[in-house]
Formats: C-alpha cells, sequence, structure tokens
C-alpha cells in the first residue's frame, strides 16, 4: 500500500484491518525519525477563519494539516520551563532539539508527514493560553523551529465577536466546565492577535491573510497563500456562507471604535502584500 494513495484492494479491507495498517505506518515514520519537508503554524484569533484554511490546505497537494493537536502549546510550556530553570536552560542545546523532535514524532504517529509540508493549527485565546501570552508562544516556536512559517487568519471584527460570543468553550480539555465569551472579552482577544500580526507582518515568513479577502476573491487571496506556502495548486478556495451578526447598531460601532487602531494597521499590511 501506498503511503498516501489506496490500494487496489482497499475497497476489500475492513475498517479494522486498515485502521491496523495506518496505525502501523505512523508508528514506523516516527520509529525512523520521519520528518516533514516544511512546517507552518496556522494561528490567530479563534472564529477568524483557522478551520477553513486548514480544512482547505489539507486538500493540497503536499501538504499535512493538523486540527489543534495541542501538542505545541505542550512543546511552548516545556520551553517555558528551559528558559525558567537555570540547569535546564544551561543544557537548551540539548533540550530545544529534543522538544523539536517530540513535536515531529508525535505528529508523525497521527498524521502522513512524509515528504510533506506540516501546517499546525491553534488559534490564539484563553482556553488553549489561559494567561493569554500569546506572544510569548510565537516566540517559543521560533526558538524550537527557527525556520516555522506563520500564517495569521484575522477577520472583521464584528462577526468575529460575535461568533466568539454565541458558543461555548472548552471542549478540548479533560475536566473544566464549559464557558462563554463576553463581547469585551472578545474584542480584547481580537485586539491582541490583530496586534501580533501586524507586529510579525513585516517578516518575510508571516503572511497575514484577511478571512475577508479570501471569500471576497478567492482565486487572487490563494495564489498568494500558494506562493507563500510555495504550493503548486489550482486548487483555490471555495467561500461558504458565513452567519450574519446579531448585534444592534450601538453594539457594532462600539467594536468598530475599540477596534479601529488595529483595523487601520491592517488595512496599510494587506494593501502592501497586493503591491
Amino acid at each position: 500500500m501506498s503511503v498516501t494513495g489506496e490500494s487496489p484492494t482497499q475497497s476489500q479491507t475492513t475498517p479494522g484491518v486498515r485502521g491496523f495498517i495506518i496505525a502501523n505506518i505512523y508508528r514506523l515514520q516516527a520509529a525512523l525519525g520521519i520528518r516533514p519537508h516544511t512546517i507552518s503554524l496556522l494561528c490567530g484569533c479563534p472564529r477568524s477563519g483557522t478551520s477553513a484554511m486548514r480544512n482547505w490546505l489539507q486538500l493540497q497537494p503536499g501538504v499535512a494539516a493538523l486540527f489543534e493537536s495541542r501538542i505545541m502549546i505542550s512543546a511552548h510550556r516545556f520551553v517555558e520551563e528551559v528558559e525558567r530553570f537555570s540547569v535546564l536552560h544551561a543544557n537548551k542545546n540539548i533540550l530545544l532539539p529534543l522538544i523539536r523532535r517530540l513535536v515531529f514524532s508525535y505528529c508523525a504517529q497521527t498524521k502522513f508527514i512524509w515528504r510533506k509540508q506540516l501546517v499546525v493549527k491553534e488559534p490564539l485565546e484563553p482556553i488553549a493560553f489561559p494567561e493569554e501570552r500569546y506572544g510569548a508562544f510565537l516566540q517559543s516556536m521560533r526558538m524550537v523551529f527557527p525556520e516555522i512559517k506563520l500564517i495569521f487568519m484575522v477577520r472583521e471584527p464584528v462577526g468575529t465577536i460575535w461568533s466568539m460570543t454565541q458558543r461555548k468553550w472548552g471542549y478540548s480539555l479533560t475536566q473544566g466546565d464549559l464557558r462563554t465569551y463576553s463581547s469585551e472579552e472578545s474584542i480584547r482577544n481580537w485586539k491582541a492577535c490583530a496586534g501580533l500580526a501586524c507586529e510579525y507582518a513585516p517578516d518575510p515568513n508571516v503572511y497575514v491573510c484577511m478571512f475577508d479577502k479570501l471569500i471576497g476573491e478567492p482565486e487572487e487571496e490563494s495564489r498568494r497563500i500558494f506562493d507563500f506556502l510555495s504550493i503548486n495548486s489550482r486548487n483555490y478556495f471555495q467561500p461558504k456562507p458565513t452567519k450574519t451578526p446579531g448585534f444592534t447598531e450601538e453594539e457594532k460601532e462600539f467594536i468598530l471604535r475599540e477596534t479601529q487602531p488595529q483595523r487601520e494597521l491592517l488595512s496599510a499590511i494587506t494593501a502592501a502584500q497586493q503591491r
């Protein structure tokens, strides 16, 4: 059986046997120390199109896209401890490669990554990062993966904040009560993520994708993302309808007023990307 294809008799293979074969392929990847061709982090404020982007990239040739595996968050915690304890910090040159291998080994046991681009989706929000130190997470990832590419998803704030307030959070935790986000908390989250996108935008290994532009100009924006990730494909993003925010006009005006500085910076950044 090919690693990425189907065998001629796969239709005759029972799900249990197929699952056994796939699990063993994953284990073999990890045992052989298989590494992906490149690695990218797909991040940004939740409800900004990160899931749609991950699902679309997963369909591209040579791409393996993970959906919130949380392994990179765990790696970040390890890096923080390396920076905190002097005995670990003294052996940083040993520990950082170990953390790197841990991430790749974990991914190899859950996804076909051989000769592929690995894209890991991790939205920046308080359930994943209770202290809301999103910038520290990005710094840790760049410490472990100096070559990593960052894709920041940014969606206009009114729709993003409405979507954040309409769902419950915490399903990914083994313990803990589900919670909701208020409009004020969601605005703070959006501003923090937009601020980081603006801060990192000048870096050549960073791409800021405005979700609204991806929906409005799917072919043009798809090509820019393909260029950024060096993907040879014509499988452009296919937009789907989004829900209309239920805020009052007064609430919309408040959100736009609160987010105006970040929105102005983002407009300048996206205009520069299209030149």
